[in-house]
């Protein structure tokens, strides 16, 4: 991000932000209040820049057991800073950052003990990140056919991308909302026509790679 991207970005935030506490009206007080703060996040994140934010993020993914545990903490404590007045409370980033060392050291989990029968969030947001692929690659312009193939390859080995487009579309729809999961893709197709990178895109990656790694987490999401 350039100098003038985030100059502009910091006035229609001041704009915008203008009368927030003044709204009565709940639902829009909220709405309102996400939106503008994942803009202030935006902003943070372009004065901030790729390099900088790769440091803080920490090294690369490919570590296993333990060492997983303490990496995820770690960047749980680094994002915790955003909400550092509810540090300590009983669900906050940083909650969830302790209970990471803590199992990371042999502890059995307390935040996310199992409840109940086996859960396909974790496999529905692996759905969902493939049609946020699609998007950006749609964005940065690949063709339909190049891109719906890589992506199809990636995460089934074979097989045709409308069972992708159909019912994984309907699945993440029926679960995020439609809505929500329209604005996420619309900011995915955003992203790859300004070629900014995908966060789960290592420095100096191609796309391709990074692809192939979300295929294999839908796949372990699977079991498969």
């Amino acid at each position: 991000m350039n100098d003038g991207d985030w100059t502009d970005d910091l006035r229609r935030f001041l704009v915008l932000r203008e009368g927030w506490e003044d709204i009565q009206h709940p639902v829009l007080r909220a709405r309102k209040a996400y939106m503008l703060f994942k803009a202030a996040i935006r902003i943070a994140r372009g004065l901030c820049g790729e390099a900088m934010l790769r440091e803080v993020y920490g090294p690369s993914d490919d570590v296993d057991g333990r060492d997983r545990l303490l990496l995820i903490a770690r960047r749980l404590e680094a994002a915790a800073w955003i909400f550092l007045p509810f540090h300590g409370q009983p669900v906050s980033l940083s909650a969830v950052a302790d209970e990471a060392v803590a199992v990371a050291n042999g502890d059995d989990p307390l935040i996310f003990a199992r409840l109940g029968k086996l859960s396909k969030v974790r496999l529905l947001g692996e759905k969902l990140e493939a049609l946020k692929w699609e998007a950006w690659l749609s964005g940065l312009g690949v063709s339909a056919a190049d891109r719906q193939h890589a992506i199809t390859t990636a995460y089934l080995g074979n097989g045709v991308w409308d069972s992708i487009r159909r019912r994984w579309g309907e699945d993440v729809n029926k679960h995020f909302g439609e809505n929500r999961v329209a604005d996420v893709l619309k900011r995915e197709r955003r992203d790859g026509s300004r070629s900014l990178r995908r966060w789960v895109m290592r420095p100096d990656e191609h796309w391709e790679a990074a692809l192939a790694r979300s295929g294999n987490r839908y796949r372990r999401a699977r079991g498969t």
